[in-house]
Order: C-alpha cells, then sequence, then structure tokens
C-alpha cells in the first residue's frame, strides 16, 4: 500500500464535489456512501458510481481512489460493495469495524469477486477499538491497512473532542499499535477533509 499521508472525502451523491479530486494534491481520495450520504440517496448514489469513478479515470487521477461502503450491519453494505468491486478502484473502505464475522462476510465477498483490492477497515467504535488486534491478526481477510475515525468514537463514548485531542490518545495509539504487529500497510491514521465548493 503506498503512504498515504492525506486523504480527501466526497459524497457518492454530490457528483460535481467528487469531480474536482484532480484538484487536488492528496494522496487518496475516498468517494463516500456511507455518513455523508442521506439515507433516502443511498441506493441513487450507490447506481451513480460507475459514471463517476470513469470519468475520474478519464482525468487521470494519479492518486489512490477508494470507496467507503455503509459499515457491514448496514442493509446497503453488500451491494455497496458489489458495485465497487465492479469498478477500476483502488481499494474499499470498510466503515465501523467491530467484529471477525463482519470482516470475513467482506472479505469472503471480495474473494467471490475474483478482484484483489485494497481493504482498510475503519475502527471508529469502543466494540472496534477493544477488539482491533484480533481484527488486525486475521488470516486471509484482504485488510491492508487501519484507519482511527475519531468523530465517531466519540460519538459512540458519549462524548465531545476537544482541541487537545486527548480523549482519543488511547484508541488511536492502540490502532497504530495494532496495526503495526500485525505488518500491515500503514496504519492509515490521517487528516482526512472533504472537498468543498469553490
Amino acid at each position: 500500500m503506498r503512504p498515504i499521508r492525506s486523504l480527501l472525502f466526497a459524497p457518492a451523491n454530490r457528483p460535481e464535489l467528487v469531480g474536482k479530486f484532480p484538484r487536488y494534491p492528496a494522496d487518496a481520495f475516498a468517494i463516500d456512501l456511507e455518513d455523508a450520504v442521506p439515507e433516502a440517496e443511498k441506493d441513487d448514489a450507490r447506481r451513480a458510481l460507475p459514471a463517476i469513478v470513469a470519468s475520474l479515470r478519464e482525468q487521470k487521477l494519479n492518486a489512490q481512489l477508494f470507496i467507503r461502503t455503509n459499515a457491514s450491519r448496514s442493509r446497503h453494505a453488500e451491494a455497496d460493495l458489489a458495485a465497487a468491486l465492479e469498478m477500476s478502484v483502488d481499494g474499499i473502505m470498510m466503515p465501523k469495524l467491530e467484529s471477525v464475522s463482519e470482516l470475513k462476510k467482506f472479505a469472503a465477498q471480495i474473494d467471490r469477486s475474483g478482484h484483489d483490492v485494497q481493504l482498510v477497515g475503519v475502527i471508529e467504535t469502543a466494540r472496534g477499538v477493544l477488539n482491533v488486534e484480533t481484527l488486525a491478526a486475521v488470516p486471509h481477510s484482504h485488510l491492508t491497512a487501519l484507519a482511527f475515525g475519531a468523530e465517531d468514537f466519540m460519538t459512540d463514548l458519549g462524548g465531545q473532542r476537544t482541541p487537545e485531542g486527548l480523549e482519543v490518545l488511547y484508541a488511536r495509539s492502540r490502532v497504530v499499535l495494532a496495526g503495526r504487529a500485525a505488518g500491515l500497510g500503514g496504519p492509515l491514521v490521517v487528516v482526512a477533509g472533504a472537498v468543498h465548493r469553490g
């Protein structure tokens, strides 16, 4: 996995924002099907993906391109992953990863597709943090890196972020150590942003 120092997200239901990816010098971009897309628009956003990805590839996007699916527990997850695996993307971001069974479910679907893509597990809940060492060590899971989602983690805890960020230091450090100990590329602990108007 190539180093990722900057990662920009844009929602799949906003093709005018995704279309701005080539303007930015980020290491990687993620088309988001999860939190940034309202529930009522998720199916349409997924159907729009092929044209969006094809347009980005025509523009010779040099950075790595990921699709962030909905979480494994979502009714959208299987369809999201199936759609992503039909496209020319570098990897999948699996949000709110908590359990081995969820990881194996994604891995099995990737195996059936015959595609070899990177899988980034995003740890965003207390349960995910508590299980992260086990998750990082699952064999044949396609997992290439871990990422930590601080905002959703604090939402799960019912707390709030502070400028110092000490409230997420333990969890973030545990994700980093688990990924490194398991020999994963990364771990992917980045400052993630969104593409805006303008």
